[in-house]
Order: structure tokens, then sequence, then C-alpha cells
């Protein structure tokens, strides 16, 4: 609990008293906007085993949420509303990043434009890199540079 000159320095800043709070609505969010084991199985047109045997080899990205798994929307191509194939090149971007990252982490990272990312001068994120069809290494190479734990 705050003291009374604390959270009225947050009321001032307009900021609320437990951080969390943008963190749970962002997952939230994310998982909210996710497919289901099933959805992506449909939608790859494979099996839901071989959807849970690439997220346990990290090629898909999977949160477990209230004991079931989603796959957050931004890792595929989508079309009416469901995934039709997975961005180029992410499965390779998904192994090569840190095992226990955080999804806000990892979402962060996907939507942040980054340096070395450059497409007509402008900085790009590592989705919009690979789904504008550039070389993977390039997103590997960003991933490599980033101090995750720092």
């Amino acid at each position: 609990m705050l003291n009374p000159d604390d959270s009225e320095l947050l009321d001032i800043a307009d900021l609320p008293e437990y951080a969390g709070i943008g963190v749970d609505a962002r997952i939230r969010e994310l998982v909210g906007s996710a497919f289901t084991a099933k959805e992506v199985a449909r939608g790859l047109s494979v099996s839901a085993s071989s959807v849970h045997r690439r997220r346990r080899h990290r090629a898909l990205w999977g949160i477990n949420h209230a004991r079931t798994w989603r796959f957050p929307a931004a890792q595929f191509v989508v079309a009416d509303g469901r995934p039709v194939r997975q961005v180029p090149g992410l499965e390779v971007v998904l192994k090569e990043l840190p095992a226990d990252l955080h999804p806000l982490s990892i979402d962060g990272f996907l939507h942040t434009p980054q340096p070395d990312l450059l497409v007509r001068d402008k900085l790009v994120s590592p989705l919009d890199w690979l789904r504008a069809g550039r070389p993977t290494r390039s997103v590997l190479t960003c991933a490599a540079a980033l101090d995750w734990y720092g």
C-alpha cells in the first residue's frame, strides 16, 4: 500500500498504483486476440498435435493462459479471420529467442522497429521485415544484439 504522498504523486502523473495493471491488460489483449490450437491446426491444415509439437520445439509461439495454449495472431498471415500460414522465417527467429522470455517481451521485440532493419530508409519491426520477404538472418542479428535481461 502506498502512503498518501506517493499516491498523490501517482495521481498527478496519471499513473496506476499497481504497475502490473498495464501488464495484465496487455496480456489479456494479447491472449484475447490469439488463436486456439484447434484454430491454428485448421488454418494451417495440420493436426492439433502437430501444432503442439511445433510449440514445444519453439517453432510456434504459444502462451499458456488459464490452462490452455493460445497462439498470438501476429505470428501468422491471416485471411478471413483465420491463420493460413506462419510469417516466413519466424519459426527460425522464435527458436533463437531465450526460451524463458515473457510473452510481452517477445511481442515487443517482434513489433518494435529495429535499428538494423531498414526498408526504404524507414526502420521496420522484425515482423514487417519478415513479411516483406527480407532475410531472416538480419532479424537473428538484431535478436542476438539485445540484452534481454539487463
